[in-house]
C-alpha cells in the first residue's frame, strides 16, 4: 500500500536529509585557547561560536566545546559547554571575554546587561567538594557567567567572586571525578536577591550536588592566590 506524503513534508525531509538532519551540529574547529597565568593549564574553545543561520540554512546547530590539557597531558576531553540553534543566542552572542580567577579557575563573561549594574555589590559562589577523591573538572553555567574549575581537592572549597544579580539568578552544575566518572548534575533557580549580593553554595557529594542560598555571609578567610579552604 503506498502512502501519500504532502510535498511540503518531502520537502523538508529531503533538505534535513541532505543537510545531515534538522538538527545536524555544523561543526568548527578550535576558535579560542586559554592558558592560566602560571601556564599549568590550557581550556581549548572548539566549534562554531558566530550564531546560526535563520531561514532555509538554519538547519543545524553550534555547540562549543572546551578541552583542557595540564602541561604536555591531555586532562579533560572536548566536552560541550554551549548549545545553540538558529532560536538561540550563539556563544560569542552571550560572552564577552574570559579571564582566570585563580590559577585554577577560568570564568567565561556574560556580554549581557547585568540587573542593578554597575552599583550591584558582586555575589559570591562557595564550591566545596565533600567528597574523598578531587574533582578533575567542574563547570557551573549561572545566568551570567560559566566558570570552569580545574583540579579541585578533595574535602576542599573554592569561594570566588561572580557577576551579580538582583532578579534572578540560576545555577547548573556537572563535571569529571578524578577517576573519569561523571559527577551527579544538578541545577537551581533563585528569585528575589537583594541589592546588597548574595553568597551560594554548591557541596558536590559522591551522590548527589546541592545548591543552596546562603541567609547569613561567611567570613572565612580566603588563601588570596587560590580562594581554597578547608
Amino acid at each position: 500500500m503506498l502512502t501519500r506524503v504532502p510535498c511540503g513534508v518531502l520537502t523538508l525531509l529531503l533538505l534535513g536529509g541532505c543537510l545531515g538532519g534538522p538538527l545536524a551540529e555544523q561543526k568548527g574547529g578550535v576558535f579560542a585557547e586559554h592558558t592560566s597565568p602560571k601556564g599549568l593549564y590550557k581550556v581549548s574553545l572548539s566549534g562554531r561560536p558566530e550564531p546560526v543561520p535563520r531561514g532555509m540554512l538554519g538547519w543545524g546547530v553550534h555547540i562549543i566545546r572546551a578541552a583542557v590539557s595540564k602541561g604536555t597531558v591531555a586532562l579533560v576531553p572536548p566536552r560541550e559547554i554551549h548549545y545553540a540553534d538558529s532560536m538561540d543566542d550563539s556563544f560569542n552572542q552571550d560572552y564577552c571575554g574570559a579571564d582566570w580567577v585563580f590559577e585554577n579557575v577560568l570564568r567565561l563573561r556574560s556580554c549581557h546587561p547585568v540587573a542593578g549594574a554597575p552599583h550591584r555589590t558582586s555575589d559570591t559562589m562557595t564550591i566545596r567538594n565533600a567528597a574523598f577523591q578531587a574533582i578533575t573538572f567542574l563547570e557551573v553555567s549561572t545566568a551570567t557567567d560559566v566558570v570552569l574549575l580545574l583540579d579541585v581537592e578533595a574535602e576542599r572549597g573554592i569561594r570566588m567572586p561572580i557577576t551579580g544579580r538582583t532578579d534572578v539568578n540560576w545555577f547548573r552544575v556537572s563535571g569529571l571525578w578524578a577517576d573519569g566518572q561523571e559527577l551527579p548534575t544538578a541545577s537551581a533557580n533563585f528569585y528575589e536577591l537583594p541589592s546588597t549580593g548574595t553568597e551560594f553554595d554548591i557541596i558536590v557529594a559522591p551522590k548527589r550536588v546541592e545548591v543552596v542560598r546562603r541567609e547569613q555571609p561567611s567570613n572565612r578567610p580566603l588563601q588570596p592566590t587560590s580562594g581554597a579552604f578547608r
